[in-house]
């Protein structure tokens, strides 16, 4: 009934299993957040240091809209789903688009001259 986190070691881990059974038995979990399931109250508890901690290959975006990862990751995405190009976009890319880690991922940019840029 809520508050999955901040409850000892592990949080991370606890709340991923409890998602991964939601995902396989939708009818028969029912997740309900809590006040520990807000960003106030991990940011005090630790689950959000714990977050940033258990996620190696990824970082909180320069305007903290999300999250930047690196080649690891995108390559064993890749790999585990079978992808051989993943598109992106909303990510400035001054020429429209660009390539990375090995053409492994492309950004699309429609708006190249963005903000006069």
């Amino acid at each position: 009934m809520g508050d999955f986190v901040d409850r000892g070691f592990y949080s991370v881990e606890t709340f991923l299993l409890l998602l991964a059974l939601k995902v396989r038995y939708p009818e028969r979990i029912t997740l309900i957040r809590g006040n520990h399931e807000s960003r106030q109250i991990t940011q005090v508890y630790g689950f959000y240091d714990e977050c940033q901690h258990a996620t190696p290959g990824w970082s909180l975006s320069p305007r903290g809209a999300g999250f930047l990862f690196g080649a690891d990751i995108t390559k064993g995405f890749a790999h585990h789903n079978a992808i051989d190009l993943i598109a992106r976009a909303h990510q400035l890319a001054m020429e429209g688009y660009k390539l990375m880690f090995d053409r492994t991922i492309v950004t699309v940019w429609s708006a190249p001259n963005y903000c006069y840029r």
